[in-house]
């Protein structure tokens, strides 16, 4: 399965196949044709390259891709400053020059971090996402949002830089730890709630693996659409950030150990949709049905933390503006739209989360 991604000035493509990764030195190569990168770095964490190096290097080495590997610790917080400035001096040292690839082979932290280096290393180099979790391959790896964190919150320094190309292999996802599987759902529940009515049904049961191409692709399709008509998250795109208000919230209270990413995001989903019941903009049931479709996935839905510590945080959002809190809610599950209200009206419609 193919899927392309069409910008102006840029287009690529995601290929979606089990067994991809026996092939992807392949791809890269056609990618690069008689454009020929002068260094290939291989940007991935401990666990990944434990599970697949072998691979990896089997089939760079039948494309006649030389490569050096960079390897992270594994979790959010290896996304961060100081991971960077590491990037940052290994590219010097081994003279990175902007005709460069970089490889960003492994879950999210990953791809943000080594997007975020390629975007601003000598003000850009090409990379290419080779994502291993479910969450990667279902929303992270597509669109071009890079990033690292800081103290006072989850992507707050980053940049717009879009992958060459994106190669996803499901078959990768049977070795995934269920924590980061169920992870990876809460994205997926994410894109039916917002776009797809049809998808958000077809979550209430957990997925057979074998139907894991389908539902990929089918977030794939939605993400790629969305982002084609808004390139730099000014409007529609914004619906993306479903639960992610109160997600990212979620996360900088647990200091990025105590909730991963999809964790906190299927909170924040639940909370947003309580919240718009609780404006009058959201059909009543909704939060319950977003309840039960998580819960299908072996999520966690109930927020542990009280509005007086979730709003300082979700007032760094970067949607905001003009002393105003942009949130995403529901109309109902299929239909996101993006709500404006002060911290006032936000704090009083929270009252019961």
């Amino acid at each position: 399965m193919i899927q392309r991604l069409a910008l102006r000035g840029k287009t690529y493509d995601i290929h979606i196949r089990e067994g991809l990764l026996d092939d992807c030195g392949g791809l890269i190569r056609e990618y690069l044709g008689a454009y020929c990168a002068s260094e290939v770095v291989l940007i991935t964490e401990s666990n990944v390259r434990r599970r697949y190096a072998a691979r990896m290097g089997d089939a760079l080495a039948r494309a006649r891709i030389a490569f050096w590997p960079f390897v992270l610790r594994p979790g959010e917080r290896s996304k961060s400053s100081a991971s960077l400035a590491r990037l940052y001096d290994a590219f010097a040292a081994r003279r990175l020059r902007r005709d460069g690839l970089i490889l960003a082979f492994g879950g999210g932290v990953v791809g943000d971090l080594a997007g975020f280096a390629a975007a601003t290393w000598m003000r850009g180099v090409r990379f290419v996402q080779i994502p291993t979790t479910l969450l990667a391959q279902v929303d992270a790896s597509i669109g071009g949002k890079t990033a690292v964190n800081t103290r006072a919150g989850k992507n707050l320094v980053g940049a717009f830089h879009q992958p060459s190309l994106v190669l996803s292999d499901p078959a990768l996802l049977a070795d995934l730890p269920a924590r980061e599987f169920r992870c990876g759902m809460a994205e997926a529940v994410k894109y039916g709630a917002v776009r797809s009515k049809r998808l958000f049904e077809r979550l209430r049961t957990a997925p057979d693996r074998a139907a894991l191409c389908d539902i990929i692709g089918e977030c794939c399709a939605i993400k790629a659409g969305i982002v084609e008509r808004d390139v730099f998250d000014t409007g529609e795109r914004m619906i993306l950030n479903f639960g992610h208000s109160f997600g990212h919230a979620i996360e900088t209270l647990g200091e990025f150990r105590r909730y991963k990413h999809g964790e906190a995001v299927a909170m924040g989903m639940v909370s947003a949709a309580e919240t718009g019941e609780r404006l009058g903009l959201t059909a009543r049931g909704s939060a319950d049905a977003l309840r039960a479709v998580l819960a299908a996935q072996g999520l966690e839905t109930d927020c542990p933390y009280t509005p007086a510590e979730l709003l300082p945080q979700m007032e760094t959002d970067k949607k905001n503006s003009g002393g105003t809190l942009r949130l995403v809610l529901l109309a109902a599950p299929g239909e996101a739209f993006v709500h404006t209200l002060d911290r006032a009206a936000l704090r009083k419609a929270m009252g019961g989360i």
